[in-house]
């Protein structure tokens, strides 16, 4: 057993933590007498929660521009404490004024009116001085509760930012439940001290051995730990972090420094039908966050700069000329959304200063000559001018004159191919020399490089196929809360990434795409109007060729007739792709319709399943993990009940000897493709005879009927079958 831990000592060192490794204050606010206002937090009424004078000081700051009076109006709008409101409704109000700013109306100095926001968070700049931490223990709040049995209530640790009480903190003694903390103090906080809850965005709860975090919504059972840090897939011995009860510093280093602090309030807070509030989990908060750092690195590459942040805020896509925006209105612009502005001036100069190898290719690629295949002669790609560019397989064909050939250039050519290969495109380098001396040769070097219908090289005939613009491989296992990953990954590249993106949610089955529909709507990540779930084929590719925000649909309508070429629906680069449980469907023909659509787009896998095997072809046409929380990390997190495996096979005689090891590793492949399905058939038809036969499901049938009840132990089956028919056939059994 562990050593006895009092919640005296737990408060103590969590608050020496906050300050000493995350830079928040301290504020010991207890008074003997629990009327006493001389407690140090500068408030005038102890039913107050909110520090004003902290809160105004801060908002004056935020917000130079805004007369000093109207900043005041706003504050005393969050000061506010709505008892005519739901404890919901009230903290749901709050929490889009702070992240969001108060609106307010006000006279310039010209007398004229003005709108604006007035913030009271800089979630911008995490580490800017006008944001101060701090960390309140032991205030006395007085009760405001129709039926409180006590005039005040003194919670153990709130911390602030910026006067704001975010963060709710009850402790206990170690020997003490940590469910005791919620049974008695915070189901009792909530009913007597309401205010406290209003700009409240987590509660938590502790006795040193066990934390655990959730919302002021959430029942207990969906109050979690918070066990990782730093990486979601790290294995934790929960027993042993009791015996040496960390679970606090995991909290506090996991979610306490300020950026992440203020990162989860901004981003990770959803509301579920305006009456359930959802905050994320550790592994969400993770995984989104790491998936979330993808998308901005594939930005800052197209965008050719070298600061993250600032690509994040500025569009890839620029605004358009006003002859581009004509030619825009008419459908998909064929330049990607791209301005031409700045490079296009030197795209002309380029051409018209053509070598004879660039002339002499030029001629052998314009107009469909190659392969029937279009190419563009100083394409802009970024911030980069291509000497010849096929968008139908994102391939650039470079001619390299000598100079090419010094150290010098030899090093911008290789960054430059490293930041566009990193988003897909292919690059193939001929020399000059070689482009005029032999042609062909030059041709074939180019064709190598082009996919077939088949994923292998046109010339090239065994290459593995490279799919362009993958996000990503989001593995977290079944029950984890994938949807809800999605909402805060898209909620989070809406608000902190500048641009006018769409997202296309594809799923395999229609009570999938029914439930993630609705998660998005009920949290009001998108509205009906915006959001678009197309009936059919045809509808979808109406929408995709539309702007619309984000579009939910199933891989089957993608369908389109074999042996044709699927359209071209959109060329726009700020399309994301999430497709959920990608491991079971994005290797076949509809898959591949869909990035011939669209493929400017970039792709996100979601899945439960762990991609193995040799092929992995899930990280072939995605890339690899962006996040990984597999079972033992939900078993590590109390979230998914141990697994405990016993294989049990009715013995049957065999007689024939081609039932070959080669036949159950087909059968024990949970993802058959085609080509696995045929063989099955064309292979082993003797042998799915066997298995089907009704004297061996007889057997099966007994033996569960026998086993299960008698086990010993109480807790579900799971009976797994070759196909739906036998099932049937089992179950009649």
């Amino acid at each position: 057993m562990p050593n006895f831990i009092s919640e005296d000592d737990i408060e103590q060192a969590m608050v020496q933590k906050l300050q000493l490794l995350h830079g928040y204050d301290s504020l010991n606010c207890f008074t003997s007498d629990p009327e006493d206002l001389a407690d140090d937090s500068g408030r005038a009424d102890k039913r107050d929660v909110i520090l004003r004078d902290r809160l105004l000081g801060a908002a004056l700051a935020l917000n130079p521009d805004i007369p000093p009076k109207t900043v005041a109006g706003a504050v005393d709008r969050l000061m506010d404490r709505r008892q005519a409101m739901s404890l919901i409704d009230a903290n749901r109000e709050l929490d889009g004024l702070i992240r969001d700013g108060v609106k307010v109306e006000y006279q310039n100095a010209k007398g004229q009116t003005q709108h604006g926001r007035v913030r009271v968070i800089d979630f911008e700049n995490p580490k800017s001085p006008h944001n101060q931490f701090l960390a309140v223990t032991q205030l006395w709040i007085k009760t405001t509760g129709p039926a409180a049995k006590a005039a005040f209530r003194r919670p153990d640790v709130i911390l602030y930012v910026n006067g704001l009480p975010l963060v709710l903190v009850e402790l206990k003694n170690s020997n003490v439940k940590v469910r005791t903390a919620f049974d008695d103090n915070l189901t009792t906080y909530k009913e007597e001290i309401p205010q406290l809850f209003l700009p409240n965005a987590m509660c938590v709860l502790s006795n040193g051995l066990d934390t655990r975090v959730g919302s002021l919504t959430a029942e207990w059972e969906h109050f979690f730990p918070w066990l990782r840090p730093e990486d979601e897939k790290e294995n934790v011995k929960r027993k042993q972090v009791e015996q040496d009860g960390t679970s606090v510093e995991r909290f506090l280093a996991g979610l306490c420094p300020r950026d992440r602090l203020l990162d989860y309030c901004e981003n990770f807070v959803v509301y579920y039908q305006a009456t359930q509030k959802i905050v994320a989990q550790n592994h969400q908060f993770l995984g989104v966050n790491r998936a979330f750092g993808v998308f901005v690195e594939r930005r800052k590459q197209l965008a050719g700069g070298d600061d993250a942040e600032e690509c994040a805020r500025k569009p890839l896509t620029p605004s358009l000329s006003r002859g581009e925006r004509k030619l825009a209105g008419k459908g998909p612009h064929y330049r990607g959304g791209l301005d031409f502005s700045g490079l296009v001036k030197r795209a002309r100069e380029l051409r018209q200063q053509e070598t004879p190898a660039e002339d002499m290719l030029w001629e052998l690629l314009r107009n469909r000559r190659f392969l029937g295949l279009k190419f563009r002669r100083q394409h802009q790609i970024g911030n980069y001018i291509t000497d010849f560019y096929c968008d139908a397989h994102k391939l650039i064909v470079e001619a390299d004159g000598a100079v090419h050939a010094t150290p010098e250039t030899a090093k911008k050519d290789a960054k430059r191919d490293a930041a566009l290969g990193s988003q897909g495109f292919r690059i193939v380098r001929l020399t000059n020399q070689a482009i005029l001396e032999t042609p062909k040769t030059a041709l074939t070097q180019i064709a190598a490089e082009l996919p077939s219908t088949t994923g292998r090289g046109v010339g090239g005939e065994g290459k593995t196929p490279r799919i362009a613009n993958g996000l990503g491989v989001f593995w977290h296992t079944q029950g984890s809360g994938k949807s809800f990953s999605m909402i805060f990954y898209a909620r989070k590249i809406y608000r902190k990434c500048q641009g006018n993106y769409t997202f296309v949610v594809v799923t395999d089955r229609e009570d999938l795409d029914g439930q993630i529909y609705k998660n998005f709507l009920r949290t009001e990540t998108v509205t009906k109007a915006e959001a678009a779930q197309p009936k059919n084929s045809e509808q979808l590719r109406k929408f995709l060729g539309e702007n619309k925000r984000i579009v939910f649909t199933l891989i089957h309508k993608f369908r389109w007739p074999k042996g044709k070429m699927y359209p071209l629906l959109s060329e726009r680069d700020d399309i994301v792709v999430i497709v959920d449980e990608a491991h079971r469907t994005q290797y076949k023909s509809l898959a591949e319709n869909m990035r011939a659509g669209l493929p400017q787009a970039q792709y996100l896998a979601f899945t439960g399943t762990p991609l193995l095997g040799r092929d992995r072809k899930t990280n072939e046409w995605f890339g690899d993990y962006v996040s990984e929380y597999g079972f033992t990390q939900s078993v590590d997190d109390g979230a998914t009940v141990p697994l405990y495996y016993s294989k049990r096979v009715p013995r049957m005689q065999n007689q024939n000897e081609d039932l070959s090891e080669e036949f159950y590793e087909i059968l024990e492949d949970e993802n058959l493709d085609e080509a696995q399905q045929e063989r099955l058939e064309r292979k082993f038809a003797t042998e799915l005879s066997v298995i089907r036969r009704p004297d061996r499901i007889a057997v099966i049938a007994d033996e569960i009927v026998k086993h299960f009840p008698r086990r010993g132990y109480l807790g579900k089956g799971l009976v797994v079958t070759l196909d739906k028919p036998m099932a049937v056939t089992l179950c009649g059994e």
